[in-house]
């Protein structure tokens, strides 16, 4: 298949209170004959616990090492997630972060994505209805770990649906505020503006018929592994 009838979406880690309604709107993409690409963030106080345990390691550490500490909170989150929407019976698949997380370049803790495998993605829709994304994380050419840095979900989600050609929701956000203005972080925002990816927010969500308008310029050109112009 190609992916053309996919949606990337941009989350929180799933809580009690906000749960049911995150799933519902994946439910009803998933309803209406789309495929989703969920990124998800590690929570605040738990990437505030992932940077104290990275500046254990002490200033002379390896940075690849330090990566590894600071994916471990998005890792552990995506696959909460995961669990939570296959226990909500929809078809969840995890990102192997060992063979499909982009890959970066420049500093092991600062990274920025330029490569990613589509056919990846293109071989697990089909068993799959959603794929849980661990926001920020990346390997090097050597498929070594990399960290794309505070807020790297953000980039993850805008790299994708920019390098896949689809559109990128916003799980939360405030309806009277451009949804692209957002996203957290320079970095995010900034590729955002300079690639032009179209953004929208969930509770503002476009029909079914609409996101697959936006998503069909990915339809009029073959997928392969997507680069990032340096």
């Amino acid at each position: 298949m190609n992916l053309d009838r996919a949606t990337i979406m941009l989350t929180d880690p799933y809580d009690a209170a906000s749960a049911a309604a995150q799933a519902a709107v994946i439910d009803r993409c998933v309803r209406h004959g789309r495929k989703v690409i969920l990124v998800v963030r590690a929570s605040a106080m738990r990437q505030q616990a992932d940077l104290r345990k990275a500046d254990t390691l002490g200033p002379s550490s390896d940075p690849l090492a330090r990566a590894i500490v600071l994916n471990s909170g998005p890792i552990e989150a995506a696959s909460r997630v995961s669990q939570a929407l296959s226990d909500r019976g929809l078809a969840t698949a995890l990102l192997d972060t060992r063979r499909a997380a982009p890959v970066t370049r420049g500093h092991p803790l600062d990274a920025q994505p330029r490569h990613i495998r589509a056919t990846w993605f293109e071989r697990i829709f089909r068993h799959a209805d959603v794929i849980v994304v661990p926001g920020g994380v990346g390997i090097d050419d050597e498929g070594r770990a990399t960290h794309m840095g505070e807020d790297g979900a953000s980039l993850t989600a805008v790299f994708l649906a920019d390098a896949l050609a689809l559109p990128l929701v916003l799980g939360t956000g405030d309806p009277d505020q451009p949804a692209r203005e957002q996203l957290r972080g320079r970095k995010a925002k900034l590729f955002a503006r300079d690639r032009r990816v179209r953004v929208e927010l969930a509770s503002a969500t476009p029909t079914p018929a609409r996101l697959g308008a936006v998503g069909a310029r990915g339809a009029r050109r073959e997928l392969r592994d997507r680069s990032i112009p340096a």
